[in-house]
């Protein structure tokens, strides 16, 4: 379709990524796209976003909790391919709203999603479980 369409050499089709290479992956890329029909937190999409790219997202439960409409990114209904091609032509037509939507998000993640942070929130619940148990 990409070579019907006349656009394969806009995009690329990448099947799974090594963890090692993520890193070096997002930085080279424009935007994050994702069109999930379900999922909770998506680890993909906040190593984007602590990537600082913008981000397109669909419009279920797990996106909202990161994703605020307008803001660091966009929102677009499932199954709605037009809305995704508006979003993206808006996003790549616009450097201010891409250095925004990227900078937003690398404080929301560093904020919001701080492995250092979860983790010790995990061992305070850890605990806090052991001693309940104990006594």
């Amino acid at each position: 379709m990409a070579s019907q369409l006349k656009i394969e050499k806009y995009v690329s089709f990448i099947s799974e990524v090594p963890h090692e290479q993520v890193a070096d992956f997002l930085a080279n890329s424009d935007v994050y796209v994702s069109t999930s029909l379900s999922d909770s937190t998506s680890v993909s999409l906040l190593e984007a976003m602590a990537s600082q790219l913008p981000v397109i997202v669909t419009d279920i439960e797990g996106n909202r909790e990161w994703v605020k409409n307008g803001v660091n990114g966009f929102i677009i209904p499932t199954k709605n391919p037009k809305a995704l091609a508006e979003r993206l032509l808006q996003l790549l037509d616009n450097d201010e709203i891409i250095k925004k939507f990227g900078s937003t998000n690398r404080i929301i993640v560093e904020k919001k999603a701080s492995y250092e942070q979860e983790m010790n929130k995990m061992e305070a619940t850890y605990a806090h479980l052991k001693k309940s148990v104990s006594t």
